[in-house]
């Protein structure tokens, strides 16, 4: 199992000074930790989740796990058991989204049921920003707040991204 903290810190309840450093550095946060380390415990159980890779957990309103590609299945598990473990462990809903390497299908999964109606980059003398026009009426169908979106993604893909409800 890979997560954002090492096989060491994942079985012990203390850090080593690589993941320390992550931690204060905001390169991870205590919450992924937390359920990193939750979700290895889930792994003495189910099987299948002794080879996932989980690149990144973010809490916001919800909880999003982004998963390595083809792992997205293994962290639902059966019948969504996984899912509705971690859930009622945190008491959030769980979102569960593998990492693609294409910058608008990782949005597209980020955030179905809604659709993208485009992206686009504009240039700056600050740099570029990738504004993701989203249909207005699909705005309700969100499940992770507009401001996580653009937070999550700029974060992974290192862009700058902003939401655009059109018409």
């Amino acid at each position: 199992m890979q997560t954002p903290i090492c096989d060491v810190c994942l079985k012990s309840d203390m850090l080593c000074s690589g993941c320390k450093d992550k931690l204060e550095n905001n390169k991870i946060t205590q919450a992924e930790i937390d359920i990193s380390r939750y979700i290895y415990e889930l792994s003495r159980k189910v099987k299948s989740l002794e080879d996932v890779k989980i690149e990144k957990i973010i809490e916001s309103n919800i909880l999003l796990i982004i998963t390595g590609k083809g792992d997205g299945g293994k962290v639902v598990g059966k019948g969504g058991a996984v899912v509705k473990s971690l859930a009622k462990k945190f008491n959030k809903s769980v979102r569960i989204v593998e990492q693609v390497g294409n910058f608008k299908e990782f949005i597209q999964s980020l955030i179905s049921p809604a659709l993208i109606k485009g992206v686009n980059t504009v240039y700056t003398p600050q740099g570029e920003t990738y504004k993701v026009r989203i249909p207005m009426e699909h705005k309700s169908a969100l499940n992770v707040k507009s401001e996580d979106i653009e937070q999550i993604v700029s974060s992974l893909f290192n862009k700058k991204v902003e939401l655009l409800f059109e018409n």
